[in-house]
């Protein structure tokens, strides 16, 4: 996978970078947790302090653009960002999976 910034933006109101990416990848469109991952490495900084915000892939091309933010620290994130995905995460690792029997 490879990360081309096309834009930053520094948003001192938010303690946080809001960054416009060109992602290459081969094969399927990456997920957020491998972006956020990638991205955190490639900036230095903590995964848990990047969100990605959304992934769109380009039609017809192994080429995605992708929105992400890189928070200065953890309170500015929570203090920001809805917590809806963490929740909706959460409850993803509590499900259980189901087994159905076949009659």
């Amino acid at each position: 996978m490879n990360i081309t910034i096309l834009e930053e933006k520094e948003n001192s109101l938010l303690n946080r970078k809001e960054f416009l990416l060109k992602v290459d990848s081969s094969g399927k469109t990456p997920t957020n947790e491998e972006l956020k991952k990638e991205l955190a490495q490639n900036l230095k900084a903590k995964p848990e302090l990047v969100v990605i915000k959304n992934i769109r892939q380009i039609y017809g091309q192994m080429t995605s653009k992708a929105e992400a933010l890189l928070y200065k620290d953890e309170k500015s994130l929570k203090e920001t960002e809805p917590r809806v995905k963490e929740k909706k995460e959460t409850s993803k690792k509590e499900a259980k999976p189901e087994t159905k029997e076949k009659k």
